[in-house]
């Protein structure tokens, strides 16, 4: 399937003389975050439309995605001030005769989901955003009439309206020569559902689309997307303490050329620093682990923010934490000993390592097995909270009794996991 992006417009209300598809919302420009979702979808065969400084856009994504094997496709649009409709006409010359494609706006920022589901369709579908919540100024929307589950009516001035559209459309190439030969892309759907029908799709509770018509728009869906950048598996600790502050982290280190990867590998030897401060101070080492507790979300935000999310990065991240937790624990064990003489925490810390590990791998195999892990207030504590309680013990020098504490209380979860898993097998 192909795609068309209409890029043309000039974006006055931007205030700048950059073209408005290249403005940058959290380390990625507007038109690339158009296009990420279509490649992960599958989607290599694009059809852009250009106009004000089209050179400038064109050159920027050649180079932008030149490893990306792209097959781009550039139209120029020179009357682009009379609006998309002219635009989108262009772009349908590159189609074949009823040949379905997608078209979006480049302004338009959106979840990487709904492309994903929309493809499984067959029929014609406009995207309907029913969350006004998400809206900055629903005045300068586009405005959609649903009917008996078809598009009826579209338009800024509708005054009796089911929704906004979310500037993504799944159409097929019909006979678009109407009599609208310039002006707003609405007008010419409204002259084509005259003679065809449109199915309205709707966003689902966790997706988002936002319009970007100025800096206040922009500003809107930086800070939306800053604020549900965590993940639904978060514990209590990166919920309530962690994401409030790795996020001020995140919006300043995701405008840096680095890789996810990097501060993975930046966050792993910081946790090896803290690690041996305890030979030093228990104080020093208990902050610096709660800074390696609230740093290792920076990747994974970041990661998600650019639609860099990937299985190895997840991968890495799980084994460097693993080697890590391992790391720390043995530290801090080894310093109590040369301070107190107290052999006896060896054995302690033994087990709650081998605890940790193993809760962490029966929690996978449960992902595995049944598609989700257990929940229990019995069960191990969550990395966040193990680190956090750490710091705790840490900062008041109670290292003995930490490791003593993690020891039974994961193990002791350990073993809930095995009943609980017992217990839902048998219903299976």
């Amino acid at each position: 399937m192909k795609a068309i992006i209409l890029a043309a417009g000039r974006g006055e209300r931007m205030n700048s003389s950059l073209p408005k598809p290249l403005h940058k919302v959290l380390g990625l420009s507007l038109i690339e975050r158009v296009i990420i979702p279509l490649l992960k979808a599958g989607i290599k065969e694009i059809i852009v439309v250009l106009g004000y400084k089209g050179e400038e856009i064109e050159n920027y994504l050649k180079k932008k995605f030149k490893d990306k094997k792209i097959n781009f496709q550039f139209v120029y649009n020179n009357d682009y001030e009379k609006g998309n409709g002219a635009s989108f006409l262009l772009a349908l010359k590159r189609l074949k005769a009823d040949e379905p494609f997608l078209l979006l706006m480049a302004d338009h920022i959106y979840s990487p989901t709904i492309i994903e589901r929309l493809l499984k369709e067959k029929d014609s579908f406009i995207v309907v955003n029913q969350n006004f919540s998400l809206i900055k100024d629903l005045a300068e929307e586009t405005k959609v009439k649903i009917n008996n589950g078809y598009l009826v009516a579209i338009g800024k001035d509708l005054k009796d309206f089911d929704g906004v559209d979310g500037g993504i459309f799944l159409l097929r190439r019909k006979d678009w020569q109407l009599n609208k030969k310039e002006g707003e892309l609405c007008l010419i759907i409204k002259e084509y559902l005259k003679k065809e029908k449109i199915k309205p799709f709707y966003l689902k509770k966790d997706e988002y689309v936002f319009n970007i018509n100025d800096q206040e728009s922009k500003k809107w869906a930086s800070n939306y997307l800053l604020n549900h950048c965590g993940k639904k598996e978060d514990g209590i600790i990166s919920r309530n303490i962690n994401r409030k502050i790795s996020k001020l982290f995140t919006q300043f280190l995701i405008n840096l050329n680095c890789s996810p990867l990097t501060f993975t590998i930046i966050n792993f030897l910081l946790t090896i620093l803290a690690a041996f401060s305890f030979f030093f101070s228990n104080i020093l080492g208990a902050f610096l682990v709660q800074l390696v507790s609230i740093f290792d979300g920076v990747d994974g935000e970041i990661a998600r923010l650019k639609l860099a999310t990937t299985k190895f990065g997840a991968y890495l991240d799980a084994i460097l934490d693993r080697y890590g937790d391992t790391i720390i624990m043995l530290s801090l064990a080894f310093a109590h000993y040369l301070k107190t003489n107290q052999d006896l925490i060896f054995f302690w810390t033994i087990w709650a390592i081998l605890g940790s590990n193993i809760s962490m791998i029966l929690k996978e195999k449960e992902k595995l097995l049944f598609s989700y892990s257990f929940t229990n207030p019995l069960l191990p504590p969550s990395r966040d909270l193990r680190l956090f309680l750490i710091f705790l013990f840490g900062i008041f020098n109670q290292l003995f009794p930490l490791v003593i504490f993690l020891a039974i209380f994961i193990n002791l979860g350990v073993l809930i996991r095995l009943l609980l898993v017992k217990r839902f097998a048998k219903e299976d």
